[in-house]
C-alpha cells in the first residue's frame, strides 16, 4: 500500500459527489491501484476497487517534488476494462 497526504477542498470534494464516489473511496484506490495510467497531461490515473468492489479510475496530480502531495481531481465508477 502506497501512503500519501491528500488536499481535500470543496472543489475536489463536491466533483467527487457528483461522480458518486467518496473521499474515502478515491484515496484507497489511489493507495491501492491495480492499475495506473497517464492522461493526456501527463499526470497519473489510478485504477482500482474500493472496500465494498466497485471499480474507479481515480486521476489525480502530485504537488509536491517527492510525489506524496495528492490532489484528486476527479473519480468515477468504470469497467474493469479501462484499467491501466
Amino acid at each position: 500500500m502506497l501512503i500519501f497526504d491528500f488536499i481535500w477542498n470543496d472543489e475536489n470534494i463536491e466533483h467527487l459527489a457528483e461522480h458518486g464516489v467518496t473521499t474515502t473511496e478515491a484515496r484507497y484506490v489511489v493507495e491501492n491501484p491495480v492499475g495506473m495510467e497517464k492522461n493526456r497531461n501527463g499526470d497519473p490515473i489510478a485504477f482500482g476497487y474500493t472496500q465494498h468492489g466497485r471499480h474507479l479510475a481515480v486521476p489525480f496530480v502530485f504537488l509536491d517534488d517527492a510525489r506524496t502531495l495528492v490532489y484528486v481531481t476527479t473519480a468515477y465508477e468504470t469497467s474493469p476494462r479501462q484499467k491501466g
